[in-house]
């Protein structure tokens, strides 16, 4: 089952995101415009969000349970997630990677940007700015 976060689910999804190694500074402070969760039966196992900056959205830290990977879970959950964009108004959505570039690219549609086509509120962000290193990779997708 799949459906948004509620504050109690936060405790679960920081240490996913920590065991992941993925950032989980700025989690409680992040403008979410949706964070959504993959549930087996009440278990938290898969998550992932967007993150509004300014008219700007910034796909975060999609991440699955170490046990619970190669499912399909990320995969129906960046479904949702961009099905809530479109709904929304947005018509793209960012993202930052190290690790997940061909991932994105072959099975999500996600294309390479320079860093420097990030739209000015996502280098703002403390995604881009301080969180992901400078060897991560910016990446957009049209919805």
């Amino acid at each position: 089952m799949i459906r948004p976060l509620a504050p109690g689910d936060q405790p679960v999804l920081l240490s996913l995101l920590t065991e992941a190694g993925l950032p989980v500074e700025d989690v409680h402070g992040a403008d979410w415009l949706l964070l959504s969760g993959y549930f087996e039966e009440s278990r938290l196992i898969a998550a992932g969000g967007l993150e509004r900056c300014g008219d700007s959205l910034l796909l975060r830290s999609v991440v699955t349970a170490a046990d619970c990977r190669d499912q399909g879970l990320c995969s129906g959950l960046l479904k949702g997630l961009h099905a809530e964009a479109r709904k929304s108004g947005y018509d793209r959505v960012w993202l930052l990677t190290e690790t997940a570039t061909e991932y994105f690219q072959l099975h999500h549609g996600y294309e390479m940007k320079p860093r420097s086509a990030a739209p000015e509120a996502i280098r703002n962000s403390m995604e881009f700015s301080t969180l992901c290193s400078s060897a991560a990779n910016l990446m957009v997708r049209n919805i």
